[in-house]
């Protein structure tokens, strides 16, 4: 799943599995219905008038991320690999910038699963990509565990972090790539952390 340029986003009990790229909420350069700006004469040289008429500001704002679950292989190739939720910054065309955190509202009730790594026994996967800190540079910091993301940063409240050695204790069957969707079952096993793990619904999400 991939959010960026958008606001007001609901990201609600969705199932992730085995993809490079499971929960990828960004932002870009543009803002203000701005796709081209001049840096030396400080104008919008490619608006989108649309966008423009409806003030969008096209920051990732005021995103709700819960009831998730996702799951993250280890590449065969044992290189690294991407986290398993990004939150991805950028520096904007007039200067400004969204911070990791300024693109959240919530994000709880996620359950997280990680392999080890092939031939090996950590699990080098992280849990999330977060920017914080200053602009200049944009920096981020790699998570290894849930409980390290909530410390630092105040999200994932009762969200699940398991690690496995390619059996994911959630699913009746995961397969092992993502091209085996097919051959899997994503129903819950009745012993799953994740059963009845997650908050209402909103009503417009459930509408």
């Amino acid at each position: 799943i991939e959010v960026g340029g958008s606001d007001h986003v609901k990201i609600y009990n969705n199932t992730l599995s085995r993809n490079e790229r499971n929960m990828r909420v960004y932002e870009d350069k543009r803002v203000n219905g701005c796709n081209s700006y001049n840096n030396t004469t400080h104008t919008c040289t490619s608006p989108e008038n649309w966008s423009i008429s409806k003030g969008l500001s096209w920051n990732t704002t005021d995103v709700e991320m819960h009831n998730n679950i996702m799951s993250r292989s280890k590449r065969a190739d044992n290189t690294n690999s991407y986290s398993v939720f990004m939150a991805l910054s950028a520096v904007q065309e007039d200067g400004s910038v969204v911070m990791s955190k300024d693109m959240f509202t919530s994000i709880s009730n996620n359950a997280y699963y990680r392999d080890k790594e092939i031939g090996g026994s950590s699990f080098d996967t992280k849990i999330a990509e977060w920017y914080k800190g200053s602009a200049s540079p944009l920096t981020y910091t790699l998570y290894d565990s849930v409980s390290a993301f909530k410390t630092d940063t105040g999200f994932e409240a009762n969200s699940i972090d398991e690690k496995g050695n390619n059996v994911n204790p959630n699913f009746v069957h995961e397969g092992s790539a993502v091209t085996d969707v097919k051959a899997s079952n994503y129903n819950l096993v009745p012993t799953s952390r994740a059963k009845n793990a997650g908050i209402p619904l909103p009503s417009d999400v459930a509408a």
